[in-house]
């Protein structure tokens, strides 16, 4: 869409066309004020589609140099009678990096009712030069008046400026004008390399840890010295404690690389591989290494596991704050990307002040070594993760710590560095960004097309809410291996030229993530966590669904992607959300579906209801998991239906509870309604009906 204007014409034909003045409406004195309290850097300022310059002419006591663009000819000589501070520059919105001597940066640009004369193509050729244009930290103010119909809507324009842009603070005036006050979104990376030597070791390898470690380390850092672009290593602290204890001398140079690397700017941060601890019986033989490989993961470690990553954590603090006063071990990565089960490696991360975990990418599933993040929330934005999973967002209550997942840019295709995989690093990146940008217009058109209008507006919204914030880029690679030294140079030159891309350190990057989801987390937990057993953790999983659906209209679907992604349903929702989680952990499950007559909510002669739920058989006994209600019910079903009252009400109900009468469904009131039901194993089974027994 697009407004189509002759403006020589229009300047030629009107004294004062858009009726401004000298700009002091309380519209314009509202842009003034809100300018100036956004705009911290005051070398220049430069008004787009500035007409006459009466609005631009305001800023003369605030900014050293005031810059205007407008396309009439007959409005800019008029302008330069007016106001001779400013320097004009005659050309078009759309194609601003065409207009000779226009000065290349400004500290602010603005873009007023400029917007909907221009075409798709030009809009985004518009906002990314703004973006490409400003200083740091540089403010855009962009304003449109946004009716619809033949101009843009206030959620079409927040579109288009999110492209590019983070958003402080947006208003929609009575006037009807849209205004945005933003900075240019950032496209952080972090390059992060695993500093490790094989574990297993394949065949035809064998562990020398200069070749698998110190040399290739050597060679990142230099390289990184000469494009000026940080590495992150994550050092793995289970070779690093037995080579303590069985090779010093290794042991002292890791130390000495690690302080080197911290000098030269780069990061260093922790990963760990728990069966390497020499406590577990990692041990070399004449040659021969073996480890235990049932303590291959964090969760399976036997001791202390808080007390291991405060050991970890202290270790490379005390060792590198020598060279560095404020280093500060911030990160982890697990061993082989093991997280799961998460709750007790969370725990003792977040008690340890870890801000964020980069174990988890999007689609990553290996059978072998027992990971499935199929259901990752994200493939590059970070979040707040939740302790049952690393790859599902936290509800509020239980925002500790930051999930930055390493960015995937095709399902399960992580982002490397290792290999031939270097010859692609830039293309891969360029080539995602161009994708997933024309992919969400498209998937927005669909969404409209086929969707209701309120249930398209919710996931509209969601989508920015993942998308209208910074980028995020981890890239991942291993010191072990093969390296393309030249190409990775030529690709990590590639982007510098650029000039999009602000490389960074996996520490910056986790403070950045954190300020931006808005939240400040404790430092360590208020109470101590156990281990979790297995019913402990089914109980988590059903919080977890209970607090991150919100109760609403469902969506026919069985893929919980997509219900996540909703956020809201009735008790199927809840059922088929938990179910699959608790089945993709190995628990057994069944699907529960109820029919009671005699119910309040009931339809038709016999007042009719239904009802779903789960059996859930935890160390061979059968409970009923009621996730809509966040009620665990600690027996059987035949229990139950013979002896309803089992079903026992809730003793601390909350709010929701409460107000939603879940009572009606979850207690012995229900039960001894049922006069039939049937139970699926899979989501796709039929469903065929039994009548209890009386």
């Amino acid at each position: 869409m697009r407004v189509v204007r002759n403006f020589d014409r229009v300047y030629s034909e009107q004294e004062d066309p858009w009726n401004i003045g000298n700009a002091d409406s309380s519209r314009y004195n509202f842009y003034h004020d809100k300018i100036l309290q956004y705009a911290k850097d005051r070398s220049s300022i430069l008004d787009i589609g500035c007409g006459f310059g009466s609005f631009l002419a305001r800023f003369k006591d605030h900014f050293h140099r005031l810059i205007g663009v407008e396309l009439s000819r007959i409005a800019i000589a008029k302008g330069k009678q007016k106001h001779p501070d400013i320097d004009f520059f005659q050309g078009s919105a759309d194609h601003l990096e065409a207009i000779p001597h226009l000065p290349p940066q400004a500290s602010a640009i603005l873009s007023s009712d400029v917007i909907y004369y221009l075409d798709d193509k030009g809009k985004r050729a518009h906002l990314d030069w703004i973006a490409d244009h400003l200083r740091p930290q540089g403010l855009a103010f962009i304003a449109a008046w946004t009716p619809g119909g033949d101009y843009l809507t206030h959620e079409e324009l927040k579109e288009w400026v999110l492209r590019r842009f983070t958003i402080d603070e947006e208003h929609l005036l009575d006037s009807g004008h849209t205004v945005f006050l933003c900075r240019p979104r950032q496209l952080y990376v972090a390059i992060t390399v695993d500093y490790e030597t094989w574990h297993p070791i394949p065949e035809g390898k064998v562990i020398d840890w200069d070749v698998d470690i110190f040399q290739p380390c050597e060679r990142m850092m230099q390289l990184g010295n000469r494009l000026h672009i940080p590495f992150t290593f994550m050092v793995e602290m289970g070779e690093y404690f037995w080579l303590k204890q069985s090779l010093p001398h290794v042991a002292e140079k890791m130390e000495t690389q690690w302080q080197e690397a911290i000098r030269y700017g780069h990061d260093v941060q922790l990963h760990l591989h728990t069966n390497w601890l020499p406590e577990l019986g990692a041990r070399c033989t004449q040659g021969n290494w073996d480890w235990d490989w049932s303590k291959r993961k964090a969760a399976d470690y036997p001791g202390d596991l808080t007390e291991l990553i405060k050991t970890c954590k202290q270790a490379l603090e005390s060792l590198l704050q020598k060279v560095a006063p404020d280093y500060r071990a911030t990160s982890f990565r697990a061993g082989a990307y093991q997280t799961r089960p998460f709750s007790r490696l969370y725990d003792a991360l977040v008690a340890n002040d870890i801000l964020c975990d980069t174990s988890v990418f999007q689609y990553g599933v290996s059978q072998e070594r027992d990971y499935d993040y199929s259901l990752a929330h994200s493939n590059h934005q970070p979040y707040w993760a939740s302790r049952y999973d690393p790859q599902l967002q936290a509800y509020d209550a239980e925002r500790q710590l930051i999930e930055i997942p390493i960015f995937t840019y095709a399902p399960g295709a992580r982002w490397s560095l290792d290999g031939a995989d270097a010859t692609k690093i830039a293309k891969r990146l360029t080539e995602y960004l161009g994708k997933d940008r024309s992919l969400r217009t498209e998937w927005k058109r669909l969404l409209r097309k086929f969707l209701p209008n309120s249930l398209a507006q919710r996931m509209t919204s969601l989508r920015h809410k993942m998308n209208s914030g910074h980028q995020y880029f981890v890239m991942i690679g291993h010191t072990k291996g093969d390296h393309f030294w030249a190409s990775m140079e030529q690709q990590f030159s590639i982007l510098k030229e650029k000039h999009l891309f602000c490389f960074t350190t996996l520490s910056q990057m986790a403070i950045a993530a954190q300020k931006e989801l808005g939240e400040t987390r404790s430092a360590h937990l208020h109470k101590e966590r156990v281990t979790c057993d297995r019913l402990q953790r089914a109980l988590e999983a059903m919080d977890w669904v209970y607090h991150t659906i919100q109760p609403g209209p469902t969506l026919e679907s069985i893929d919980i992607k997509t219900l996540l992604a909703y956020g809201k349903g009735l008790c199927i929702t809840y059922a088929v959300v938990l179910g699959t989680l608790l089945k993709n952990e190995g628990y057994a499950v069944q699907w529960l579906t109820m029919y009671a007559k005699n119910h309040p909510r009931g339809r038709g002669s016999d007042a009719i209801d239904s009802h779903e739920a789960l059996l859930v058989t935890i160390n061979k006994k059968e409970m009923i998991f009621d996730p809509m209600a966040n009620t665990l019910i600690p027996h059987s079903l035949m229990d139950v239906l013979q002896n309803p009252a089992l079903a026992t009400p809730k003793l601390s109900p909350d709010a929701r509870y409460r107000e939603r009468k879940y009572d009606l469904y979850d207690t012995a009131f229900w039960y001894r309604r049922v006069y039939q039901y049937a139970l699926r194993n899979h989501l796709k089974d039929r469903q065929i009906f039994i009548t209890p027994p009386m």
